[in-house]
């Protein structure tokens, strides 16, 4: 029987592509928990807690909408976009807290049916103002291993004052018990502005590898936030345009819908044809991100 909080050592890499490029790439710890059984991961470690304060910690009330029971919340965001057999585990890779702070971009939520396939996915989003919108797609179904699965929707959630609320992002998830890859791409009228990718490899929870993650990476927790508006301020130096922040969506949730790659993409909210990702560009974004 799998532990119920395991930990996923992952590296992220991010690249702005308009006007200019920047990229920038740094290693973080993932936990991967199974939402059900996270509260027997009580004494799992003596340097993590489970709901309380401790060196490391993951909290419920982080995650959804900070009130509801986490299953029942993540089954009403999958039934909102027509995933209702996603009665068996269900996954979730977050960052954890650290001496009391966290912050987490993205958390992705794995919902599976009774006989272990993934057939739902979740991709929680959050932004430095305290608000959080999901996307929420079906996944192909194929045993335990995903090899691979690919989303668009139109962004719905502001993020960054130096992005507008405009054009579509593209999901591609590759999953398995061991490994675990995502990559996000931002496109506005056909051309790609943003990537951001997060690989990583799963590893038990014990006390060794966190204190050893938290030598590696003094500064995981708080370091996310501070890199985001460092970010922010290079960008803001060379000359981008600052957004006010928009109102919030009215819904928790917005439907990705699957793509073929095979065909070619539809701007959802204009009707044109756009160019798609060439994968060899894809391929060497997600290699570098190795761990």
């Amino acid at each position: 029987m799998a532990a119920p909080i395991g930990l996923l050592q992952a590296r992220t890499v991010h690249q702005r592509e308009v006007p200019y490029v920047r990229r920038f790439s740094y290693r973080l710890l993932f936990l991967d928990i199974d939402v059900d059984q996270a509260t027997q991961a009580r004494g799992l470690a003596r340097c993590f807690a489970v709901d309380r304060g401790g060196l490391f910690a993951w909290r419920a009330r982080d995650h959804g909408d900070g009130t509801a029971p986490l299953r029942a919340w993540a089954m009403a965001r999958f039934a909102e976009a027509g995933v209702t057999e996603a009665a068996g585990r269900l996954r979730l890779i977050a960052l954890p807290r650290v001496l009391g702070y966290g912050f987490r971009p993205i958390s992705v939520w794995i919902g599976h049916d009774a006989e272990g396939t993934p057939v739902g996915v979740i991709y929680e989003v959050s932004n430095t103002f305290g608000e959080r919108h999901s996307y929420v797609a079906r996944l192909p179904g194929e045993g335990i291993n995903l090899s691979s699965a690919q989303h668009e929707s139109d962004k719905a959630f502001h993020v960054s004052p130096f992005f507008d609320v405009t054009g579509q992002y593209r999901f591609t998830l590759h999953l398995s018990e061991m490994r675990f890859s995502l990559l996000v791409e931002n496109y506005v009228d056909g051309q790609r502005t943003h990537i951001a990718s997060l690989v990583g490899r799963t590893a038990p929870l014990t006390d060794g590898a966190l204190l050893a993650a938290l030598v590696r990476m003094p500064f995981m927790a708080h370091g996310v936030t501070a890199g985001i508006h460092w970010e922010a301020l290079w960008i803001w130096l060379k000359g981008a345009g600052y957004r006010d922040k928009p109102v919030p969506p009215d819904r928790p949730s917005t439907q990705a819908l699957a793509v073929d790659p095979s065909a070619t993409a539809i701007n959802p909210a204009r009707g044109k044809p756009r160019k798609r990702l060439e994968n060899s560009r894809s391929v060497r974004v997600q290699e570098s991100v190795d761990v």
